[in-house]
C-alpha cells in the first residue's frame, strides 16, 4: 500500500511524466538522426553515380564537337583531343560501375537486375564502338561521318535512359525515406500529444485564454488607439468609460482626467441628439448641426455617429466623432476665392465700359482745350473736366488691376532695386512721426514683373501702414526668398512648388479683427472714414499680385500690427535697364488711309476727329463685318493702318485683322480695348502681331502711337 502510494505520488507529482518526456525525447532525437545519416548517405551515392552520368555524356559530347571541327579543318582542334575526351568518358563509366553493388546495398531499393547492368556496359561498349569510328584515319571518309553521327545520336538516347532509370530510383528511395520520417513524426508527435496533455492540460488551457482574452485586448486598444476619429465608449448614466488617443488630441484632455466625467462636458449642446442618434441608429449627421466643446471651452464642428450595444448586461454608446474644422476653413477659402472671382469679373466688365465714356469726355474736353485761347475762361473749367476724367481713370485702373485685366509690361528686374528706388518717396509718405526699416537679402533673385505696378503695390501698403499708426509706429520692409518643396494653400491662393521672392511689408499699428480680415481684399471694402479711402489699396494689390503669378497673404493682431507677406515666382536672367527719359516732341501727322473700326460711335466719331486733324485718311466701320466691306469696296488701293476694338459684335478685333491681312497683308494693327485680356496682349505685344492702346486715352497718345506703329 505504502509502496503503491508512493507510486502513485510520485506519478502524481509529474516526475516519472517528466522523465518519460526526456527519454522519448532522447529515443526520437535519436532516431532522427540515424535517419538523417541514412538519408546523406543515400544522396552521396546518387548524387555521384549521376555525377559520373554526367561527366560520360559532357564528354562525349565534347569528342563529338572537337572531331566535327577537326574534320571540318579547324587546326586547333585535333582528333588526339576528341580520343582524349573518350577516355574521360569510358574512366567515369568505370567508377560508376564499381559503385553500383554498394548503391543497391545502401538504398534499400530492389535490385535493379540485369536491366540496369546491361544498360551500363551497353553505354560503355558503345562510348567504346564510337572512340573507333574518331579515329584520325577513319575521320576523313564521308561514310563514317554518317556513322559518327547516328552513333552519336544512339549514346545520347542510351544516356537519357540511363539518366531517367537513376532518377526513377532516386525517387523511390526518397518517397521510402519520407514515409519513414512521416512515420517517425507521427508517432514522437503523438507521445508527445499524450504525455502533454496528461502533464500540461489544466495549465495550457488557463494560459491558452489568459493569452487570448490579453491579445484580444491588444488588438482592440490598438485598433481604437490608431484609429483617426474619436471613438469615445459611455455608460447607461452618460459617463465616459473609454476615450481613444485620437479623442485625447482632439479635445485637448488626457484619458486618465476624463474618464468618469459625463459626456456633456464635451458635448454641451448636443449631447442629448447625439444619445438619440445611438436609440434610434441614425446615421451621420449634417456637420454644421453639431458642435463639440474642448476643456479649454472653445468650440469646433464635428461630424457624428452613435451606435447602442450591449455587453456583459450593461447597455453602452459607442461614438464616432470627427472634427471637421479644416474641411470648414477650406470651404470657406474657396467660397472666398470665387467671391473675389466674381467680383474680379464684375469689376473689370465696369471698368471697360467707364473707359469707354473716359475716353470720350477726356479727349473731347482736350480737343476743346486745345481750340481755346489761354485766357479763355472756360479753360479753367475745361481743366476740371479734365482733372475730374484723370481721377475716373486711375479708379478704372485700380478696377482693372483687382480684376487682374490690366496691361502689363513685364521685365526681369531684381524687388531690391526698386525698393532702394522708392526709399525716398516712402519716407516722405510716412513722415516724420513714422519710422522706416528696410532689411534686404543681398543675395535676392530676380523677378518677372511690371516695376510699375510692384511699384504701385509698395506705395499702397505704405500708405495703409501709415494711416493704421495715427500714434506713430515703424514700417518694415523685408526681402527674402525661398524653396515651396509642396504646393502651399492660404486663403484664396494656391501657389505651386517652386522658387520665391518674399516681400514682407510689416506695421505696428492697429491691427485688423479676425471677422475682417477675410474682406480687406475685396474691392470698395474699407475701414477709413469715407473722405479717408476709395477702398481700393488692398484690392488693387491683390489684382497685380496674381496677374504676376504670386500670392499675398495677411497676418494681424488687433493691438500689435499687421505684416502682409507677398510671394513672387523667380526668375533667371539678366535685369533689364530703364531707359531714359526724352524731351516730348510735338504731335506726329501722316497722310496715310487708317480703318478705324470701334462699335461705340462716341469713341469712333473723337477718334476720326482725332485722327483726321493730323492729316490721315480714315475709312470708318462699327464692327468687324462691315470693315470687311468697307476694305473690299477701297481695295486695291492700300489701307496702311487698322486701328481696331478687340472686343465687338460679330466678329472681334483679333480675328478681323487675320481676316484684313488676307486681303491687305502689309497692313499694320494696333487694338484698341479698355482692358487686355487676350493672350496676344500677355505675350509682350510682338510688334509682328500688333500693338496695343490702353483706353481712356488721350488725343494726344493716340496720334502718337499711330505713328509710331506707322514708323515702323
Amino acid at each position: 500500500m505504502i509502496r503503491s502510494l508512493t507510486t502513485r505520488s510520485l506519478w502524481r507529482s509529474g516526475w516519472w511524466r517528466t522523465l518519460l518526456l526526456v527519454l522519448l525525447a532522447v529515443l526520437s532525437l535519436a532516431l532522427l538522426h540515424w535517419s538523417h545519416c541514412q538519408w546523406r548517405q543515400t544522396m552521396q551515392v546518387y548524387v555521384i553515380a549521376l555525377d559520373n552520368l554526367s561527366q560520360a555524356r559532357r564528354h562525349v559530347n565534347l569528342a563529338y564537337l572537337v572531331a566535327g571541327r577537326a574534320a571540318g579543318g579547324d587546326s586547333t582542334f585535333a582528333f588526339q583531343d576528341a580520343q582524349a575526351h573518350l577516355d574521360r568518358a569510358l574512366l567515369a563509366l568505370d567508377d560508376w560501375q564499381q559503385g553500383e553493388s554498394m548503391l543497391i546495398r545502401v538504398d534499400g531499393a530492389p535490385p535493379p537486375g540485369a536491366e540496369l547492368a546491361q544498360a551500363v556496359r551497353s553505354y560503355q561498349e558503345q562510348v567504346a564502338e564510337f572512340q573507333l569510328l574518331l579515329h584520325p584515319n577513319l575521320a576523313t571518309a564521308a561514310t563514317p561521318l554518317v556513322a559518327q553521327r547516328s552513333a552519336f545520336a544512339e549514346l545520347e538516347r542510351q544516356a537519357g535512359r540511363l539518366e531517367g532509370q537513376l532518377y526513377e530510383r532516386l525517387n523511390y528511395v526518397l518517397l521510402a525515406q519520407e514515409r519513414r520520417h512521416t512515420a517517425l513524426l507521427l508517432v514522437w508527435g503523438l507521445a508527445l500529444a499524450l504525455i502533454g496533455f496528461m502533464l500540461y492540460r489544466g495549465e495550457q488551457l488557463r494560459q491558452r485564454a489568459a493569452q487570448q482574452l490579453q491579445q484580444s485586448e491588444a488588438r482592440l486598444d490598438a485598433v481604437l488607439q490608431s484609429a483617426m476619429d474619436a471613438i469615445i465608449v459611455i455608460d447607461s448614466e452618460r459617463r465616459i468609460v473609454l476615450f481613444n488617443a485620437a479623442a485625447e488630441q482632439m479635445f485637448g484632455c488626457t484619458q486618465i482626467a476624463i474618464i468618469g466625467k459625463p459626456i456633456d462636458l464635451l458635448l454641451p449642446k448636443h449631447g442629448d441628439r447625439v444619445l438619440a442618434m445611438a436609440h434610434e441608429q441614425q446615421p451621420l449627421v449634417e456637420v454644421d448641426l453639431l458642435v463639440a466643446q474642448r476643456t479649454d471651452g472653445s468650440e469646433f464642428p464635428i461630424e457624428a455617429s452613435a451606435a447602442q450595444l450591449v455587453l456583459q448586461e450593461q447597455s453602452l454608446v459607442t461614438l464616432i466623432l470627427r472634427d471637421v474644422s479644416a474641411r470648414k476653413r477650406l470651404e470657406a477659402q474657396y467660397l472666398q476665392a470665387q467671391k473675389l472671382e466674381t467680383v474680379g469679373r464684375l469689376a473689370g466688365g465696369v471698368a471697360h465700359d467707364f473707359n469707354n465714356l473716359l475716353t470720350v469726355i477726356g479727349g473731347y474736353a482736350e480737343l476743346v482745350r486745345s481750340d481755346l485761347a489761354t485766357s479763355d475762361p472756360l479753360t479753367t473749367d475745361i481743366a476740371q473736366i479734365q482733372a475730374a476724367s484723370d481721377r475716373a481713370s486711375r479708379l478704372t485702373r485700380q478696377l482693372l488691376a483687382f480684376a487682374r485685366k490690366q496691361v502689363i509690361a513685364p521685365v526681369v528686374t531684381n524687388l531690391n532695386q526698386l525698393i532702394e528706388e522708392l526709399e525716398p518717396l516712402l519716407r516722405r509718405l510716412l513722415g516724420s512721426d513714422l519710422k522706416l526699416m528696410i532689411n534686404l537679402d543681398p543675395a535676392l533673385g530676380q523677378v518677372k514683373v511690371d516695376p510699375g505696378q510692384i511699384e504701385q503695390v509698395i506705395v499702397n501698403l505704405a500708405v495703409n501702414a501709415r494711416d493704421a499708426m495715427p500714434e506713430g509706429g515703424q514700417l518694415s520692409l523685408r526681402t527674402t526668398q525661398t524653396i515651396l518643396e509642396e504646393p502651399l494653400i492660404h486663403g484664396a491662393f494656391d501657389l505651386a512648388a517652386g522658387e520665391y521672392i518674399v516681400l514682407q511689408v510689416s506695421d505696428t499699428g492697429l491691427g485688423i479683427p479676425k471677422d475682417l480680415q477675410t474682406k480687406v481684399f475685396e474691392p470698395f471694402f474699407t475701414t477709413k472714414k469715407p473722405d479717408k479711402g476709395t477702398g481700393l489699396g488692398l484690392a488693387t494689390c491683390y489684382g497685380i499680385v496674381r496677374q504676376h503669378g504670386g500670392a499675398i497673404t495677411l497676418y494681424s493682431e488687433v493691438g500689435l500690427g499687421t505684416t502682409i507677406v507677398i510671394y513672387l515666382p523667380r526668375t533667371y536672367g539678366e535685369v533689364v535697364k530703364a531707359l531714359q527719359p526724352t524731351s516730348m516732341p510735338a504731335l506726329p501727322r501722316g497722310n496715310e488711309t487708317i480703318l478705324l473700326v470701334e462699335d461705340d460711335e462716341h469713341v469712333r466719331a473723337l477718334s476720326i476727329r482725332i485722327l483726321v486733324q493730323q492729316g490721315y485718311h480714315v475709312l470708318e466701320a462699327h464692327n468687324g463685318a462691315e470693315a470687311l466691306q468697307v476694305l473690299k469696296a477701297w481695295h486695291p488701293r492700300p489701307v496702311a493702318l487698322l486701328v481696331t476694338d478687340i472686343v465687338m459684335p460679330e466678329l472681334g478685333g483679333l480675328a478681323l485683322a487675320e481676316q484684313v491681312r488676307g486681303i491687305a497683308p502689309t497692313v499694320k494693327l494696333l487694338v484698341v480695348s479698355g482692358y487686355a485680356d487676350h493672350p496676344l496682349l500677355n505675350e509682350g505685344f510682338d510688334p509682328t502681331k500688333g500693338h496695343f492702346l490702353q483706353k481712356p486715352f488721350s488725343p494726344a497718345s493716340l496720334a502718337r502711337k499711330v505713328r509710331m506703329v506707322l514708323d515702323e
